[in-house]
């Protein structure tokens, strides 16, 4: 009990204290320096706990029907996603495309290494590891997802809160499934290449793109 009760106040503390926290002080000045560090010390306990399997961090199964749900669910998003954002911001289609190539390269590159990988250890591995003794797994997926939500407060926008809850959903859903940090990974890097991509990158937005993007000219 005394255990749970432990438990219980960490999750809140990490995934719902430190983004409100973080949002008031110094809202998405140091987002990826705060999701490394937050990343090394999930690491460390995950390392540290002789119950937990390294092989999901790098293993993607062969044969898993959550490889089949991902790619379907990823061609109907990405359809909706172009049809929103043509009926509402027509004027940001392919916008970082056309005028930063190069930029838009850069992040199709580094997005996976730097961002992507490490949210997969903290909202994934880490939390359905940690904290499996205080709910079912459908639970913990909801309370995965609206942590993974919660941590891109810092961005100060409703759709970033909205899409990476559904982000959430879905990313959790494939780890679930297969139990493979690495493909629910992929699954979440595809996402973010589309967003970045179609022009809804706008919404995800910190401290070191916009320096990225002024020094681009703009």
């Amino acid at each position: 009990m005394k255990r749970k009760t432990y438990l219980t106040a960490e999750f809140i503390v990490l995934y719902a204290g430190v983004p409100v926290a973080f949002t008031l002080l110094t809202p998405g000045a140091f987002v990826l320096p705060v999701l490394w560090v937050f990343t090394l010390i999930c690491g460390v306990v995950l390392y540290r706990d002789p119950s937990f399997n390294r092989r999901g961090l790098w293993h993607i199964p062969k044969h898993s029907p959550a490889v089949k749900s991902a790619l379907l669910r990823f061609a109907v998003s990405a359809l909706c996603m172009i049809a929103i954002i043509l009926l509402v911001m027509p004027e940001e289609f392919l916008n970082l495309v056309r005028t930063k190539p190069r930029l838009w390269a850069m992040i199709m590159i580094l997005y996976p290494l730097f961002s992507v990988i490490p949210q997969g250890i903290v909202y994934r591995a880490f939390l359905f590891h940690r904290y499996r003794e205080l709910a079912s797994e459908k639970t913990l997926l909801l309370l995965g997802a609206s942590a993974f939500s919660l941590g891109h407060l810092p961005f100060g926008n409703g759709w970033a809160l909205v899409l990476t809850l559904i982000g959430g959903l879905f990313f959790g859903s494939t780890y679930l499934k297969s139990r493979s940090i690495m493909l629910s990974s992929i699954e979440h890097a595809m996402y973010g290449g589309l967003i970045f991509t179609t022009g809804l990158g706008i919404y995800f937005l910190h401290g070191t793109l916009r320096m990225a993007i002024s020094l681009e000219g703009g």
